[in-house]
């Protein structure tokens, strides 16, 4: 026999439970690949009614900023919801030395959780591994050829000496007008000569000086006579002349046209013996670089 108060309770009883809100919780793994960490946030419904649910990531506290958020529709307690996400440790704004806390909370649309909906995520940071960096495999010196490679643009890399750990790294030049680096991806223009130092978020830092060849020093070559008159010269490859080949020589003109390879000298006079070499500059910053000379070559006017 039912007792009808009873009946009448259970009815009630029921009728709460279908009146009342869903209930979520939720675990997570995570999962280490050098600077990124996936993170796989399992959300269950504990009650028969269905629930959208508000995934949300925070960043040192629940004051601080939301890094990952996403919204689940119509979760059931027949199976759980799993969400994926990432985070990448070198990108973490840190305290070197320090972990770095985020806080994974996931809540119904009316917020209201017993279960437990909060995970505490404590991560180790990078930084607070991190000794030094080293550039180009940790070469001092870079060298490249001014006039093959002028204004061209190199990637210059950055590496930590703790294996397998990449680090945000800054780069900068001690020179712009000679050589521009970009700060954040390390593309290197050429122009010159400059020492390139990257640093990453600990401090740890390393330099390489780059050094652009802007003169080539090879002595000209097949300097000959052309033409020996009375009172003129003509070389085939600044000259300079002398009365012997032990006397001094005094410059007897600068050629600036680098594609021009002969000079006529009028400043000759007859029956005089003379000797010429040659040798090339180029002009770097405003001061002149000088190559080597030339084999020295004897005239003897008619």
């Amino acid at each position: 026999m039912i007792n009808q108060d009873e009946d009448r309770n259970t009815k009630n009883n029921e009728q709460e439970i279908k009146l009342g809100y869903a209930d979520v919780s939720l675990k997570t793994t995570e999962y280490y690949h050098d600077n990124i960490i996936d993170v796989y946030a399992q959300i269950s419904n504990l009650t028969a009614r269905n629930a959208d649910v508000e995934l949300k990531v925070y960043e040192d506290s629940l004051d601080g900023d939301i890094v990952f958020q996403r919204t689940i529709k119509d979760v059931t307690n027949a199976d759980s919801v799993v969400v994926p996400f990432e985070l990448d440790r070198s990108k973490m704004n840190v305290t070197p030395g320090k972990d770095k806390l985020y806080i994974v909370k996931v809540t119904t649309e009316d917020e209201v959780c017993t279960g437990d909906n909060q995970y505490l995520l404590l991560l180790p940071t990078l930084e607070s591994e991190i000794t030094g960096v080293q550039i180009c495999d940790g070469r001092a010196n870079l060298t490249y050829d001014y006039d093959t490679n002028k204004n061209k643009s190199y990637q210059l890399t950055a590496t930590t000496t703790l294996t397998g750990v990449k680090a945000n790294v800054n780069w900068s030049s001690s020179n712009n007008a000679v050589a521009t680096i970009d700060a954040s991806s390390g593309n290197l223009t050429i122009k010159g000569t400059a020492i390139i130092t990257t640093k990453a978020d600990d401090s740890a830092k390393a330099t390489v000086t780059v050094t652009v060849k802007s003169v080539d020093k090879t002595a000209p070559k097949n300097v000959k006579v052309n033409s020996v008159k009375v009172d003129s010269v003509t070389l085939s490859w600044n000259a300079l002349t002398a009365v012997s080949n032990k006397g001094k020589f005094t410059k007897v003109s600068t050629v600036k046209n680098a594609k021009k390879t002969t000079f006529l000298d009028k400043k000759v006079s007859s029956k005089k013996t003379y000797y010429y070499k040659v040798r090339a500059y180029k002009t770097v910053k405003g001061k002149k670089i000088y190559g080597a000379y030339s084999v020295v070559k004897k005239v003897k006017c008619k």
